[in-house]
């Protein structure tokens, strides 16, 4: 049986870190809403790298870090 290309599927080089990603990158590699990934950036929970006002980029293995802050460990 063929493997289905994955059309929303984040590409690895931008999971790896050696490319920058887009929020839409950010939010599936999350598993998280656009609106979500929005609201995280503007509360300044993770990392952006402001290319011009309007463009954003994102460097996955950075954001994950960021968001780990907020893991809870079990006793």
């Amino acid at each position: 049986m063929p493997i289905k290309h994955l059309r929303n599927a984040v590409p690895p080089e931008v999971l790896a870190g050696s490319e920058l990603g887009t929020k839409n990158h950010v939010a599936m590699a999350t598993k998280l809403s656009t609106r979500t990934v929005e609201n995280l950036v503007n509360r300044r929970v993770i990392p952006i790298i402001r290319i011009s006002a309007r463009c954003v980029r994102f460097h996955i293995p950075t954001v994950i870090a960021a968001l780990r802050r907020f893991e809870i460990k079990s006793v």
